[in-house]
């Protein structure tokens, strides 16, 4: 089995040797020419794909996964799914000749020959005991690893681009996602008079423009909108009020400065409960309530020169972090916010 997997081993390498020199060194000739060509370039990656995927089976027979560990199946799997992944990102790198412009294209040139150099290595040094007890003995789960990585990097950068590109262009557009037009459903449903603290959750500097801009049109068509975000303060809505004040002007801030002592006095009890209630370990983190206490922060800012003082609150705040739970507590982000306000 060794034998017959540096047979195709070495079939792979002239596979390579051909394929680089029609990328790199042969101009793309045109007309009927051209056609030969790329139907030669194509000939050549298929059959260092084949290669590699007999030597990878031969590889895989012989135990040379072994170092991922888990069960049989699960080596399988991963080193499948893996070297698959893998080939994907070299088609990528040869679908334009290893060429393109700029950064983009001196990466491709780079990756069309280092990655099946790296993939030639790999099944060397996986194939043959002899040449491996010669290495140091971590070198092929890094050589494994490296060559995975180098491989990925186009198919997930792709796709991640893909989807940026689709985002951007819904936002660009202003237009919505099946989700966001539910979201805006809601919104027009909801009744402003009974459920504006349900509106509230949308109107953060972060939400998409459209689904923001529409959220706070229905909130301003209630006349009294400012009273009842006063009384929201004191409810168990007082985090998406507070969520409200940092991200939004309002008019009568006189009217909100006292509820937004109230509405920071709620949030330290939801804090307190949140720490006292978590039911796992994995449920609190280093970053927990860390989007909260910057938006108490935030509308403090727009506060300050109301004439109250927010100290006792906002310490109030800090010492909810000191609630007792049944697991070790994380080290805490936010609090280090809230000293530094403090000390100020």
């Amino acid at each position: 089995m060794v034998f017959l997997g540096n047979f195709f081993l070495g079939l792979a390498t002239l596979f390579f040797f051909g394929l680089f020199y029609n990328l790199l060194f042969k101009k793309m000739p045109g007309g009927d020419a051209g056609v030969g060509h790329a139907w030669a370039i194509l000939i050549l990656v298929a059959g260092f794909c084949v290669c590699m995927a007999i030597v990878a089976a031969i590889i895989g027979q012989k135990g040379g996964f072994a170092w991922l560990g888990s069960s049989s199946t699960m080596r399988f799997l991963t080193a499948t799914g893996g070297f698959l992944l893998t080939l994907a990102g070299f088609f990528f790198y040869t679908e334009t000749g290893g060429g393109g412009s700029g950064i983009s294209g001196i990466i491709r040139k780079i990756s069309v020959v280092l990655l099946p150099l790296l993939l030639l290595g790999w099944g060397a040094i996986h194939l043959n005991d002899g040449l491996r007890a010669f290495l140091p003995a971590a070198l092929p789960r890094w050589l494994s690893i490296v060559t995975f990585v180098v491989g990925s990097i186009p198919v997930i950068t792709f796709y991640a681009g893909r989807k940026m590109q689709t985002f951007s262009a819904l936002a660009n557009r202003g237009e919505l996602d099946s989700f966001e037009q539910g979201l805006v459903q809601r919104i027009d449903s909801t009744d402003v008079m009974t459920g504006m603290g349900s509106l509230l959750v949308h109107t953060p500097a972060s939400r998409k423009r459209i689904i923001r801009e529409k959220a706070l049109a229905k909130i301003k068509s209630r006349p009294d909108w400012q009273e009842e975000l006063a009384r929201l303060l004191t409810t168990r809505w007082a985090p998406e009020a507070l969520g409200f004040l940092a991200h939004n002007e309002v008019e009568n801030k006189a009217l909100l400065a006292n509820a937004v002592s109230e509405g920071i006095f709620v949030q330290a009890a939801e804090i307190r409960r949140g720490i006292r209630d978590a039911n796992h370990r994995d449920n609190l983190y280093a970053g927990q309530f860390y989007s909260e206490v910057s938006a108490v922060l935030e509308v403090l800012k727009h506060f300050k020169d109301t004439g109250i003082d927010y100290r006792p609150a906002v310490q109030e705040l800090r010492n909810a972090f000191y609630e007792p739970c049944r697991y070790d507590k994380p080290d805490f982000k936010a609090p280090e916010l809230l000293d530094k306000w403090l000390k100020q």
